[in-house]
């Protein structure tokens, strides 16, 4: 399988995610230098790299409620974990635009040597399309500064103000109406 197959163009953390498509079951792969591929798992596979990434440990919204209402996905290179996300249907501190079909994204980590190639990308598209085939409607998370600019690149928009968390630091939220 080839970049072009999942994008229509080479993977970069600026790929539009209009054109991505969903490919085969719960698995997507991309033909690059690396062996690089997403699939849903288990929650604890993700643990290790968001520990070490976020230092923060999972909540137990994250680790609890059936398949329908949570999902965790990886980005690998070989056997790897490089990249971690997961979303949960939960609605918005605020309230959110769409009540009953909001999802809240969270555990976005890349490992530091994997930043900049798309890993971020692909987790986000894994995620949109779990939470397009649960007839979501939004998305939201809380960005942290670093990552404001990639949650814009892919439409999400900032809402109310900044916060201070005391370990991920100064962050906002963010929002992405699907259609």
């Amino acid at each position: 399988m080839t970049s072009r197959e999942l994008t229509d163009g080479p993977i970069s953390d600026s790929m539009d995610l209009g054109v991505a498509r969903y490919i085969g079951c719960q698995t997507w792969s991309v033909d690059t230098a690396r062996s690089l591929s997403v699939a849903q798992v288990a929650p604890g596979v993700t643990f290790p790299l968001r520990l070490a990434v976020l230092r923060r440990v999972p909540t137990d919204a994250e680790v609890s409620g059936n398949a329908g209402s949570h999902a965790h996905f990886v980005v690998r290179d070989g056997g790897v974990v490089v990249a971690t996300g997961v979303v949960v249907k939960k609605e918005p501190p605020d309230g959110g635009p769409a009540p009953g079909f909001s999802w809240w994204l969270m555990g976005m980590a890349v490992d530091p040597s994997y930043r900049r190639q798309g890993c971020g990308s692909l987790i986000l598209a894994a995620v949109l399309e779990h939470v397009s085939k649960h007839r979501g409607r939004h998305v939201w998370c809380h960005a942290r500064i670093g990552a404001i600019e990639f949650y814009r690149r892919h439409g999400f928009v900032e809402r109310g103000s900044y916060r201070d968390d005391p370990v991920a630091g100064r962050q906002i939220m963010m929002h992405l109406r699907l259609s």
